[in-house]
């Protein structure tokens, strides 16, 4: 259950399975991380952001993860996505740096090496850091200097005209410092690029189909810039991105810090209160499906677990994703197999609910094409409107 405080400033959705990789059923980890661990959002009044509430025991099963063979992201090659959201952050980068004369770029979490090989081949001299083995051993078989290690490391020094990282700000513990260092390793005149998850829909509408163990912010474009501007840098660009669904932010030095973030404390709570009724309306609809013997399904795999955490029950339900690698596994802490569109063809299900904000629209074009007489229900259809549904 949900529990709000009297603030309201903390949202607690329960015991959520704690998301690290895709395994085979009958798989076991080989390093030591706990299936399932407590969420809750928390509000950050002086820079107007949403975060996890995380306990120490968490961050250091974090640090575990992002250390382990995983976790690389969409950014690496052969992924479904790479081309999709690499070529448009590639397209923000260059639009950026144009005609600042850029010679030498570092990126933060660098993952599969996707964009350093990018920037690399048009001519700047690159360099990553990332704890994970998966992104050094990419960066030796691309020819690519990779520091395995955590930002900030002493193997990663000096200045650079450009440093940048995506999808590795909602991380941080400390968002504002994190950046702040990276200031310090810019050259004069040098830029700042980020990417990373755009929550502003998701907080707009009181959605927590965002929330990720992994995650502990939550940006949308007020809190991103007052974080960026409270660690010493000017905000030159904001804007979202043209595949997927993350925010792009262009930023460069200034001499002291200035932000603001009074108009966002509102936005914050307001978020806990709509969150608060949209969980105890998807309880009670989902609930009543399964007393009237209703088959459901989840689209969307990961954006469905907060909601079900709410409910304290994963049983019941059948999970559906067409990222290929996916299909016949398991996110740990849930022992439901994956299965794709293909399997939704050949056994329906009688309710199912598509759970992304960002890509609801071609996977209901899709599935509304089976007729099967079920009842889907998108993501935003099920947060804007109190009962508006189509029938497949």
């Amino acid at each position: 259950m949900a529990t709000l405080n009297a603030g309201p400033s903390t949202l607690a959705l329960g015991d959520m399975p704690l998301y690290w990789r895709i395994r085979q059923v009958s798989e076991s980890p080989h390093i030591s991380i706990p299936a399932r661990a407590g969420f809750a959002f928390t509000l950050d009044e002086e820079l107007g952001l949403l975060r996890q509430s995380a306990s120490p025991e968490l961050m250091s099963i974090l640090r575990t993860v992002y250390e382990a063979e995983h976790n690389v992201g969409y950014l690496q090659d052969g992924h479904m996505f790479a081309a999709g959201y690499g070529d448009d952050l590639l397209a923000f980068i260059d639009r950026s740096i144009r005609g600042r004369g850029a010679r030498t770029a570092m990126e933060i979490g660098c993952g599969g090496c996707y964009i350093l090989e990018k920037l690399a081949g048009s001519g700047l001299e690159v360099m990553g850091v990332d704890p994970s083995p998966v992104a050094a051993s990419k960066g030796v078989e691309k020819g690519i200097r990779v520091v395995q290690d955590f930002f900030p490391s002493n193997r990663a020094t000096g200045l650079f005209d450009l440093v940048l990282h995506a999808d590795v700000l909602e991380h941080v513990d400390d968002p504002v410092g994190f950046l702040r260092l990276q200031r310090n390793q810019l050259n004069e005149g040098g830029i700042a690029i980020i990417s990373t998850p755009d929550c502003s829909r998701s907080i707009e509408l009181g959605d927590v189909s965002m929330a990720l163990h992994q995650h502990l912010n939550y940006f949308d474009r007020e809190s991103l810039a007052t974080t960026v501007a409270s660690a010493g840098l000017r905000v030159l660009n904001i804007e979202r991105a043209k595949f997927g669904g993350s925010l792009y932010c262009a930023a460069v030095r200034q001499d002291s810090p200035s932000a603001s973030a009074e108009h966002k404390r509102a936005a914050g709570k307001a978020f806990m209160r709509r969150a608060t009724g949209q969980l105890d309306r998807f309880r009670r609809q989902v609930n009543a499906l399964v007393e009237r013997g209703r088959t459901i399904g989840f689209y969307m795999p990961l954006r469905a677990v907060p909601y079900l955490a709410h409910l304290d029950r994963m049983d019941n339900f059948r999970f559906f994703d067409d990222t290929p690698h996916w299909h016949g596994r398991c996110l740990d802490g849930v022992d439901l197999p994956i299965e794709n569109f293909g399997d939704l063809e050949k056994k329906p299900v009688d309710e199912l609910f598509v759970m992304s904000l960002t890509f609801s629209q071609g996977v209901v074009e899709k599935v509304s094409k089976l007729r099967s007489g079920a009842t889907v229900t998108s993501l935003p259809e099920f947060l804007a409107v109190d009962d508006v549904r189509s029938t497949a």
